[in-house]
């Protein structure tokens, strides 16, 4: 059973697909609505993460995958954030990674 992922960052890259999720989704454009990008810093590298504000949008796509491939997400993830449910501006429910 396919899963929908919306990505605002790096999993937006074909070459990060491909070493994660081992291909590349092209995904389709969408939004979340109610939620910010803010930046986190996990060693020395800064990365983004999506937390509650209402009026904020974030612009991104959203890509269907398969469990093994969320869980190949969640281990890319890793420990700073988390993936929740939430209802893009399209109407499509989605997991997302954020706080």
């Amino acid at each position: 059973m396919s899963e929908y992922l919306f990505v605002y960052s790096t999993l937006m890259e074909p070459n990060i697909q491909k070493a994660v999720l081992g291909r590349f989704i092209p995904g389709a454009p969408d939004a979340l609505p109610g939620y910010r990008r803010a930046p986190i810093l996990r060693g020395t590298f800064t990365y983004f993460i999506v937390v509650p504000q209402a009026d904020s949008v974030v612009e991104g796509l959203v890509l269907e995958v398969s469990a093994d491939e969320l869980e190949k997400c969640d281990r890319y993830e890793g420990d700073s954030c988390r993936r929740f449910r939430v209802q893009l501006q399209s109407g499509l429910e989605a997991w997302v990674y954020g706080t």
